[in-house]
């Protein structure tokens, strides 16, 4: 058919629907023969998807349609043209071209012009900058075969055109690559590009080779190199090449770009100036032309400019009659401010000529400018105006808005808690869709792998490697379940696992290897150990200095195998990891290592293990295309690989009928009804990136050449081009430390300029840092500040007499039995948790055991406690068998070296000294108990103890320690592993609770005394009547009954706390002084404020109970009877020790 003879086409249009329409009326009126594919060249997804949706939407079907980049089919089209002798893959694509600089610049750094990189890589034994030197050169040769193929051509030649001297080996370098390349017949892509054109240009459409296809569409690309421009004019002699531009304007705008460039006459083909507009110069350019077009479209500028040298529209309109190949049609006058401003860019209006159209325009919410205090609310308010959007504008879906960021893998965790924590029943979920994420810092899969193959450098700490353990694909792989997992951290917590494999990894890490104490497998050899011996008695109980840990058994110890068999894959990997070896032994030792760590059921995991294994496959290819062949080590191959994973794909799911996340990205200009753009930060956005040293195109920019930040401009350019109802600009505009101001992105300001220039106030949204801010549920408030958020809704809209009703104590309810001891500590020391776990058995959830991946070089206090702790009863034993000091001693002795069997002290030096601490802890305990033993020699068995009326709480527990003389009299020996005296030498009364319910409860049998022992002191609390006990354990479990109704505002710490200042005056002082009162500043900061010295946490967030009910110290009220009960309750405890003070 004569539609489709040969020819380039450039068709322009403000609108990419005017393009698309366009392809899909061309494809209709002048098909392609039967089993002839379409190709279509796009740089994004999201264009693929569009217009072979409308394909489909239009024709019926989208079929025979192949997508390809650009560089690719520049590639096949050279392949085509001078023969399928061309390998498939270019020698000189830029990850061949890295493993041949690999090869090459060690053979040649002895030079003199190489002395800069031989000094660069002098100390690199791992060869890492060996391979990231090559990887930039060989990025920067890519772009010069794309952007300076003169140079290359001059170089080739034995020339140094634009190298000076300290960069004399870049020429060098680029000879001694086409030597190495044309010793196989190749030459660079640069000749075979000339070679191209010339054979290509005598080329008619009966001799189109077989590999070309018989047209070629263009399709939202805004920017193409100068090569490959006349690659397609070059095929236009035998394919038929439509290239379809997104121009904003329908007039000639190309040197109006900013005055930057060299402002002259253009030879133009197409557009024509706007009528009655001058030449434009430096001086009237601010007068002639739209000033964002000139300040943003630079690179689209020089694009098109280039394109105008080899149009070849008007020779080919007369056979498509039929068809427009300049759409730049506006059917209706502007509805609303954007579309105002894309009108004004149309026409190529300046400010003068757009104002009075401008007057004329009433405010619209079609451009919003939004401030928030952090990406985590930017995501906030944007749910927010959305679902807003939704329920005002009935024919808006999800698919119809798109959502850009300067870089989606930042945004993603705040998108996911934001837009991912509405369930599919919740009318506020909004569906969505995350494009453009890397899956090397986010799939677990990725994360596991690599954390593996980099074990030589890694700790191995127990923290990451019970990540590993919670993939799913190595779960699976050794038979484990999340419940294995959750007791196998519990068991490696116990067993004293902290970091390491083993003794050879720690020295690998150039560490001491403490005889792989607190490594896996020392944790592994104890596990292992206790299942198969149990728990054992006597004296000694470890084989090969291992002791074993008891707890594992019964069915869930079979996950210990698991573990073992991951733990010896992961020692063979770290193996691996020291080795050097060629990259086809490192294919068959990575592809086994994929193999031996994951298996999957999963979909989405398989097809990353699928790609995983793909990549390595085409990175051995590309190796081997290169022929590197020498032994290299792991962490080069690692970069290599894994960074291929990461690669643009075609395939990359966009447009799925959600709404759409993505990275502002060039080439992406689809229309969308909303387009929401975040993060429009001053230096976030336009991105930018430095030019290495060694890049000579930095020195010598020309049109047409790559450029970050032009890239940027125009893209925010395209994206306000492809709204069609909103424009939504957010960036965090205040600090969220201290709420200073921060200016947005260069180009957000620009647009807010321009529209203030044009009488226009471009009004800021100002957002709360916090979403439950009581202005999001005023009435009154400002109209943009609302919020879906209906449970913070309801925590502002509650009333007065709610509050009161709120307040009211519940009815009496008692306990179906006696509780004990510890729970009545918890009573005295938290009124709200007894409350909570009592009478309603809610329990807030404790957090998960941290496992410690730093080894125990100091003992802080809650080890110390533990310790300590262990003793007693060994302690209690001896008592009994009153055994000598010696004795004693060497039962320490004993304890400690099983301790240290057991990972609980640390190695070398540091564990001595524990240990010491350890012997000297408990010897003192043993002294400063001697004296009791000789007064009262007598132990009395467990003593059951009951007390309490039915109409209260009532106590039972069984006390044991109790002691008695010939006369009767009784002492009860506490012994405590906590310091109960400071340095100073002030009693620590939070420490004695249990001790004083426990005195207590003795005394309401007969009179007795208790001497609470620690390390460091001993406290005695004298005997009191029963009478008296009674009467005490009577008002506390009074008071218990009372807070089964009513969360009660009372802690320990914070009465304390009130009480610190007057309590370091002495016990004594404070109970003569008869001021008992304790809301003051001091007990306010102890509840809302942490101390860092004292590394103690705010009440509000320790005692999580109470501050469920009262958030911070001002919601505690303050009442009498509060009063009332720290008298009744704490301060009998005070006045007892204040007795022993002033004995």
């Amino acid at each position: 058919m004569s539609e489709q003879s040969a020819g380039l086409i450039v068709a322009h249009s403000h609108k990419l629907e005017e393009l698309t329409d366009l392809v899909v009326e061309m494809t209709r009126i002048a098909p392609l023969a039967p089993l002839e594919s379409e190709c279509v060249l796009v740089q994004s997804n999201g264009i693929a998807q569009w217009l072979k949706r409308h394909w489909a939407e239009s024709l019926g079907i989208a079929a025979m349609v192949d997508v390809t980049l650009p560089a690719r089919f520049q590639w096949q089209a050279y392949r085509a043209v001078l023969g399928n002798d061309l390998p498939r893959h270019s020698p000189f694509d830029k990850d061949r071209l890295t493993w041949r600089l690999l090869r090459l610049l060690p053979l040649h750094l002895d030079k003199p012009e190489f002395a800069a990189l031989a000094n660069y890589i002098r100390d690199d034994t791992e060869q890492r900058k060996l391979y990231q030197l090559a990887e930039r050169l060989a990025d920067l040769y890519d772009q010069y075969q794309m952007y300076r193929a003169d140079w290359l051509a001059d170089w080739a030649a034995g020339g140094s055109i634009a190298a000076d001297s300290d960069n004399a080996w870049q020429p060098l370098l680029w000879q001694l690559l086409r030597e190495d390349i044309g010793a196989h017949g190749l030459s660079d892509r640069a000749q075979l590009h000339q070679r191209f054109i010339a054979k290509a240009q005598t080329l008619s459409t009966d001799q189109r080779p077989k590999g070309l296809p018989p047209r070629v569409i263009v399709f939202g690309i805004s920017s193409m190199p100068q090569q490959l421009i006349e690659v397609l004019n070059a095929l236009a002699n035998c394919c038929q090449v439509l290239l379809c531009v997104h121009n904003p304007s329908q007039h000639f705008w190309m040197d109006s770009i900013a005055g930057r460039d060299v402002l002259r006459e253009i030879k133009r083909k197409r557009l024509s100036r706007k009528p009655g507009q001058a030449e434009l110069d430096i001086n009237n350019l601010h007068t002639e032309t739209h000033p964002l077009l000139a300040s943003w479209g630079k690179q689209g500028g020089d694009y098109i400019r280039m394109l105008d040298a080899f149009d070849g529209t008007q020779e080919q309109q007369s056979r498509f009659a039929k068809l427009n190949f300049d759409l730049f049609e506006e059917p209706e006058a502007p509805q609303c401010r954007l579309a105002q401003l894309q009108s004004d860019m149309l026409h190529l209006r300046s400010i003068g000529e757009a104002k009075p159209l401008w007057e004329e325009r009433a405010a619209d919410d079609s451009l919003k400018f939004v401030s928030c205090h952090s990406p985590q609310r930017e995501v906030e308010v944007l749910h927010d105006r959305l679902l807003q959007l939704f329920a005002e504008h009935d024919d808006v879906k999800p698919s119809d808005i798109i959502v850009m960021v300067p870089d989606v893998d930042q945004y993603a965790p705040h998108i996911q808690a934001v837009f991912g924590r509405y369930g599919p029943d919740d009318k506020r979920r909004i569906p969505f869709s995350i494009a453009d994420q890397g899956m090397r810092q986010r799939h677990p899969i990725l994360l596991a792998l690599e954390y593996a193959l980099k074990l030589n450098v890694e700790r191995a700490t127990a923290s990451d490697l019970l990540d590993i353990l919670q993939v799913d694909a190595v779960q699976q792989r050794f038979a484990l379940t999340a419940a294995d997992v959750e007791q196998l951290q519990r068991w490696l917590h116990e067993a004293g696992v902290r970091w390491g494999l083993h003794a050879e990894h720690r020295e690998q890490l150039g560490l001491p290897p403490a005889e792989g104490r607190h490594s896996w497998w020392f944790g592994l050899r104890r596990m292992l150990l206790g299942y198969a011996v149990g728990r054992t008695e006597g004296p000694t109980t470890a084989w090969l200095d291992d002791e074993p840990y008891p707890e594992v058994g019964g069915l869930a110890a079979a996950s210990v195998g698991g573990l073992q068999q991951m733990i010896r894959v992961l020692d063979d990997v770290f193996q691996l990891t020291l080795q050097q070896l060629t990259p086809a032994q490192w294919g068959d030792q990575l592809s086994q290592v994929i193999e031996r760590l994951f298996v999957t059921d999963d979909d989405h995991d398989a097809w990353v293990l699928t790609r995983l294994q793909s990549q390595l496959h085409d990175w051995l290819d590309g190796v081997s295309a290169a022929e590197y062949d020498q032994p290299i080590g792991l962490a080069v191959v690692l970069e290599s690989w894994l960074s291929k994973v990461d690669e643009h794909q075609l395939t990359q799911r966009f447009l799925a009928g959600s709404v759409n996340f993505a990275t502002l990205m060039p080439m992406r200009a689809i229309p969308f009804k909303g387009v929401f753009l975040l993060g429009m930060n001053d230096g976030d956005y336009p991105r930018q990136r430095k030019p290495f040293d060694f890049d000579l195109m930095a020195q010598d920019s020309r049109p047409g050449d790559r450029s970050r930040r032009e890239d940027d401009r125009y893209l925010f350019l395209e994206a306000l081009l492809s709204a069609r109802l909103w424009l939504y600009l957010s960036w965090c505009g205040r600090s969220s430390k201290d709420n200073s101001e921060q200016p947005p992105s260069v180009l957000v300001s620009q647009l807010r300029d321009h529209l203030q220039q044009l009488g226009h106030a471009a009004v800021i949204e100002e957002h709360y840092l916090q979403p439950f801010n009581p202005a999001y549920f005023r009435a009154q408030s400002a109209a943009h500040l609302f919020t879906y958020a209906q449970e913070w809704h309801a925590l502002h809209s509650v009333s007065d007499d709610a509050i009161t009703q709120r307040n009211q104590p519940l009815a009496q309810w008692l306990p179906a039995g006696p509780v004990q001891l510890r729970q009545l500590k918890g009573f005295l020391e938290e009124p709200a948790r007894w409350f909570l776990q009592q009478r309603f058995q809610c329990y807030l959830p404790e957090a998960h055991v941290e496992n410690q991946d730093a080894e125990l070089f100091r003992l802080d206090g809650l080890s110390r406690w533990q310790l300590i702790d262990s003793l007693q009863e060994p302690l209690r034993e001896a008592l009994r068998q009153a055994q000598t000091d010696s004795d004693w001693l060497r039962q320490l002795q004993r304890i400690v070296q099983r301790l240290q069997g057991e990972g609980a002290l640390a190695n070398g030096a540091a564990g001595v000294t524990q240990q010491q601490q350890v012997i000297d802890a408990g010897y003192n305990m043993w002294q400063q108990v001697q004296d009791l033993m000789t007064a009262y020699p007598l132990e009395v068995g467990a003593c059951a103890l009951q007390y309490g009326s039915e109409s209260t709480v009532q106590v039972a527990d069984v006390v044991r320690g109790v002691r008695t003389n010939a006369t009767g009299e009784r002492v009860y020996l506490k012994f405590s592993a906590s310091s109960i005296v400071t340095s100073k030498g002030a009693v620590r009364l939070e420490k004695l609770l249990d001790s004083w319910l426990e005195h207590l409860l003795l005394n309401t049998e007969a009179p007795c005394a208790t001497s609470i022992i620690s390390a460091e002191h001993r406290l005695c609390l004298t005997p009191m009547a029963t009478e008296r006990a009674g009467a005490l354990l009577t008002k506390v479990l009074d008071w218990a009954t009372t807070a089964l109704c009513e969360p009660l505002p009372m802690h320990f710490e914070l009465v304390l706390a009130g009480w610190g200042k007057r309590l370091g005056k002495g016990l004594a002082k404070f109970v003569a002084a008869e001021d008992f009162s304790f809301m003051n500043e001091d007990a306010q900061r102890r509840y809302d404020e942490s101390d860092s010295f004292s590394y103690k946490k705010a009440l509000r967030l320790s005692a999580r109970y109470m501050s469920r009910f009262y958030p911070s110290f001002a919601d505690i009220p303050e009442q009498e009877r509060y009063l009332t009960f720290v008298r009744e309750l704490y301060l009998p405890l005070v006045e007892t020790l204040a007795q022993e003070e002033q004995a």
